[in-house]
């Protein structure tokens, strides 16, 4: 496919066809942060995949237990021993 601006698309119909059917699965809403354009509702074929809401988890996990071992110094070979259970890693 070559991109080609509105005037020179020699298939006219099907590039309305497709805008009016990109205008119906992607519904704006010009008031939840105006003036900013935010579509009301993603389409579940534009959502990241599960595999990728697991990483985002694992990692959250991991900097809140950062976190943890950073702010109580003590307990660091306490969190780290759950870490390496929890990650399935060795010290």
């Amino acid at each position: 496919m070559i991109p080609l601006l509105p005037q020179n698309d020699p298939n006219v119909d099907q590039r309305l066809t497709e805008l009016a059917t990109a205008k119906l699965t992607y519904q704006y809403n010009y008031t939840y942060f105006s003036p900013i354009a935010m579509v009301d509702k993603v389409p579940s074929s534009d959502n990241f995949p599960i595999p990728y809401f697991i990483k985002v988890a694992k990692q959250l996990l991991n900097l809140i237990l950062n976190g943890i071992a950073t702010a109580l110094p003590e307990k660091k070979e306490e969190f780290k021993a759950s870490h390496n259970v929890f990650w399935g890693t060795s010290t």
